[in-house]
């Protein structure tokens, strides 16, 4: 039998959740992020009382929580009674950094497949009769400083009566080239996220070791060793791959 066969025959492993490793993985705890994750989840809570919601900027540097600590809010939400007449909307504007694009996207996640031959007037007609029947949405525009143009924020803080509009981005100087009209609609609060500590960054290493290890894998040693590699990158992102890779 050759090695690359034994290799691939092998059942042994060190992992009890590889795919806690990925990068789109979201823990349940997100260790020191307690209270963003609370501010958005206030952002949001008014929709489910027939209120409109708060429009937040989410703001810091790259690796450090921003996109997970919403998502997991976001997924919390479908533990809530209800759930299903305040959709959590999620576009990613790296990848959908259009208006028509964006719009198409957030109509084929209320479940309406059929925009390939509609202008972005009709999509957003279709979409408000979707949501005519809901309390409301959330949506959040990952990466938003990505998009090409911004009519589809005009568009929804116009036609969408009840919505909380979650903008996250790791450009400190988005929103001052803003159009005035959207500016005026939006009103974001910003939601700031600093960057970890050290200890922080161990604490957040050390958590994932758990989702992603059998016990006793790893020394302590050896986590500290990694939570400086990240820290010295400021990126907790880093850290989870060298976790990975190591």
């Amino acid at each position: 039998m050759s090695i690359a066969s034994e290799i691939l025959k092998s059942s042994e492993t060190l992992f009890s959740n590889p795919d806690a490793l990925d990068p789109d993985f979201v823990p349940k705890l997100l260790p020191h992020r307690e209270g963003q994750q609370e501010y958005i989840a206030l952002a949001i809570k008014p929709l489910f009382q027939d209120r409109n919601g708060k429009n937040l900027l989410i703001r810091g540097a790259s690796g450090i929580g921003k996109t997970a600590a919403t998502k997991r809010v976001l997924y919390d939400l479908d533990e809530v009674e209800e759930s299903e007449m305040v959709p959590a909307l999620f576009v990613n504007c790296w990848t959908q950094n259009t208006t028509f694009k964006i719009l198409s996207n957030i109509a084929h996640s209320l479940g309406f497949k059929f925009t390939h031959n509609m202008n972005t007037s009709e999509i957003l007609e279709k979409i408000k009769e979707i949501l005519k029947k809901r309390k409301g949405a959330v949506f959040t525009f990952d990466e938003v400083d990505k998009a090409d143009d911004y009519d589809f924020l005009y568009l929804l803080s116009e036609e969408i009566s009840k919505k909380a509009i979650l903008l996250i981005t790791n450009d400190f100087s988005f929103g001052e080239d803003l159009d005035p009209r959207v500016k005026s609609r939006l009103l974001p609060e910003l939601v700031e996220f600093p960057e970890y500590s050290l200890q922080e960054t161990e604490d957040i290493l050390r958590e994932r070791v758990k989702y992603a290890f059998y016990q006793n894998v790893w020394e302590d040693a050896a986590v500290k060793k990694i939570a400086e590699q990240s820290f010295k990158f400021k990126d907790i992102r880093i850290g989870i791959v060298l976790l990975k890779v190591a």
